[in-house]
C-alpha cells in the first residue's frame, strides 16, 4: 500500500473516530442525563464550531487534497496539523481516562493511537524519495 493510501485511510479513521465520540457524547442525554430546563443559549458556541472543524472537516479536507496533491509543502502542513490533532487526541484520551463509559474509553483510545500513526506514516511520507 502506498503512502497516500494509507494517509487517507488513517485520516477517515480519526473522522470516523472522533464522529463516534461526538455521537456517543450526546448519549448520556437519550440514555440517563437529564437535559437543562432552559437552552445553554441562543446556538451553538463559537468554540463548538472551531472544534468541529478542526477534529472533524479539516481531516476530511485532507482525504480530499491527499488523493491531488504530492508537494513537500502540503505535506509538511499535513504533518503539522495530523500533529495538533495527536496531542489533542492523546490529552483528551488521558484526560477522559476514568470513563465509565467503556465504549468511550476504547473509541478515545483507538483515535489517540491512529493519530500518532498518521503522524508517523506523514513524517515516512515526507522523507520519501520521489517516483522518477
Amino acid at each position: 500500500m502506498n503512502h497516500q493510501l494509507k494517509i487517507i485511510v488513517l485520516w477517515l479513521l480519526l473522522v470516523l473516530g472522533i464522529t463516534l465520540h461526538a455521537v456517543l457524547e450526546n448519549s448520556a442525554a437519550i440514555y440517563y442525563a437529564p437535559l437543562p430546563e432552559e437552552p445553554y443559549g441562543e446556538s451553538i458556541p463559537m468554540m463548538m464550531h472551531v472544534i468541529y472543524i478542526m477534529a472533524m472537516v479539516l481531516p476530511m479536507l485532507f482525504v480530499l487534497l491527499t488523493l491531488f496533491i504530492t508537494s513537500r509543502a502540503f505535506k509538511i502542513v499535513s504533518l503539522v496539523l495530523a500533529s495538533l490533532l495527536a496531542l489533542l487526541h492523546v490529552f483528551h484520551a488521558l484526560e477522559e481516562g476514568g470513563l465509565e463509559n467503556v465504549t468511550q474509553l476504547l473509541i478515545l483510545s483507538f483515535t489517540a493511537s491512529a493519530s500518532v500513526v498518521l503522524v508517523v506514516a506523514l513524517v515516512k511520507w515526507l522523507r520519501a524519495k520521489p517516483a522518477i
